[in-house]
């Protein structure tokens, strides 16, 4: 069996992931659920952000699907600067998943640092939970890897110095990021290295 939300190998008799510390029990719910989000479904969760978020946000395209939220590219108005709207769909509103979703935000939201993707603002859940963050224009390491293969050391150190500095400003403030991959580091268009996703 595989956890819903970090896709961690789980003995069939877990209560909990080992890696995200996801409920296992709620597993069979949370693929059910992900699964009914067919495009009918995502157009409605869409139509309701852009009403949920207006007139402070105007909602553009999506940017990217995880097992348990959206995130979409959207212009802060006042301030004329493009941001990530992350959201939770409303199937997936059930058990912790709400809980452990404001907890990312609020989470992600204490740590200021330069390698660590800043929380704009958090909505209070009504009708839907969503978070809006800076907007990093580039790629994941996980596509610079896949399309480069193996970096030089040299590169390689580059990238990991800052993410190293950015886990151990938040251990030091007792946050623990617990699902520290490729997918979860942007290199924006300067080669500057961002850590996301601190919610875990």
């Amino acid at each position: 069996m595989e956890c819903t939300f970090c896709s961690t190998p789980i003995p069939d008799d877990s209560v909990y992931c080992m890696n995200c510390g996801s409920r296992v029990s709620d597993a069979d719910a949370q693929a059910r659920a992900s699964a009914a989000l067919d495009a009918s479904a995502t157009l409605q969760m869409e139509r309701r952000l852009k009403l949920a978020v207006a007139p402070e946000f105007k909602v553009g395209r999506r940017l990217g699907r995880g097992g348990m939220a959206m995130v979409y590219l959207a212009t802060e108005v006042a301030l004329s600067r493009r941001v990530a709207i992350k959201v939770l769909p409303p199937e997936l509103n059930f058990g912790n998943v709400v809980e452990r979703f404001r907890r990312e935000a609020k989470t992600a939201a204490a740590l200021d640092h330069p390698n660590i993707i800043p929380i704009y603002r958090i909505s209070s859940g009504d009708p839907i939970f969503w978070y809006a963050m800076k907007y990093v224009e580039g790629r994941t390491l996980h596509d610079v890897v896949r399309e480069r293969g193996r970096l030089p050391l040299k590169e390689t150190i580059r990238i990991l110095a800052p993410i190293a500095d950015a886990l151990d400003y938040a251990h030091a403030r007792g946050v623990i990021h617990r699902d520290v991959k490729p997918l979860n580091v942007m290199l924006d268009t300067h080669g500057r290295v961002v850590v996301t996703d601190f919610g875990i």
